[in-house]
């Protein structure tokens, strides 16, 4: 048996030391940049890679992850969402429950651009079609008829153009800079689509098929007085959404030497 001097030991001991130290005191990368393509800001493509890198971001958050606690987008399910006001200038008022909306991933086309100037990132997305599905309930008048009713809804939008834009600011959080949204503004635009609303009026066959008919021959009348709640309150859907993605992105791991 081989027996240490007090001097030997005490060396191994602080060497020891020293290295979980150093270990400990080393910067450990986030695993969630593991799943982003790193862009340098300082590099002449940097916006082309911006553009792959929200690509392929946007690939991963499709399918969600427990991991990360990042819901799907998915389908992206949204628990409750309300538009209009039937009290107010708008005439109805309309409530999505439990409703899922599907194609947000599914991309044609898509331009990307981060300002990191400004702390701005611009998004534009086309997508074949945007659909949602769910339970509802409308209570108002909609083009001076009068419409109420609640049962499951289907709405399909055709060849969408969503523009997101997400602004924040630059925080300090245990030792690292991360990105904090602070707004995400939302707006679509939609060239056409459709709608089906069951159970209209208590079930009434001939007064529902007659106000669904109404309701798509207008269909972008009454998609324009949906829209600005919608976008409204589907900017704080995916504003939470970003932010819980961020809050785990060390700002300086995703662009080194910004």
């Amino acid at each position: 048996m081989t027996y240490w001097s007090t001097a030997k030991l005490t060396a191994a001991l602080l060497f020891v030391g020293c290295v979980i130290s150093i270990a400990s005191a080393a910067p450990k990368k986030s695993k969630l940049v593991d799943k982003f393509k790193i862009c340098h800001p300082k590099e002449k493509e940097f916006q082309k890679c911006f553009k792959s890198s929200f690509e392929d971001a946007l690939a991963f958050i499709a399918k969600g992850s427990r991991e990360f606690n990042i819901v799907p987008l998915e389908p992206l399910h949204v628990p409750k969402l309300h538009v209009g006001d039937s009290n107010g200038p708008v005439g109805f008022g309309l409530t999505f429950d439990r409703c899922d909306i599907h194609g947000l991933s599914n991309l044609k086309d898509v331009s990307a651009k981060a300002d990191l100037e400004k702390n701005t990132f611009e998004i534009v997305l086309t997508v074949p079609h945007i659909i949602i599905t769910g339970k509802y309930h409308i209570d108002g008048r909609i083009l001076l008829l009068p419409i109420r009713g609640q049962g499951d809804i289907n709405m399909t939008c055709d060849n969408p153009v969503i523009e997101w834009k997400i602004m924040g600011k630059l925080i300090e959080k245990a030792g690292k800079t991360y990105f904090d949204v602070q707004n995400f503004k939302l707006h679509h635009k939609i060239p056409g689509g459709s709608i089906h609303l069951s159970n209209l009026f208590d079930g009434d066959e001939r007064l529902g098929e007659t106000m669904n008919r109404f309701l798509n021959e207008n269909f972008n009348e009454v998609l324009g007085i949906l829209l600005k709640d919608f976008d409204e309150t589907m900017g704080e859907v995916m504003k939470g959404l970003a932010k819980r993605i961020f809050d785990q992105l060390p700002y300086n791991e995703i662009f080194p030497n910004a």
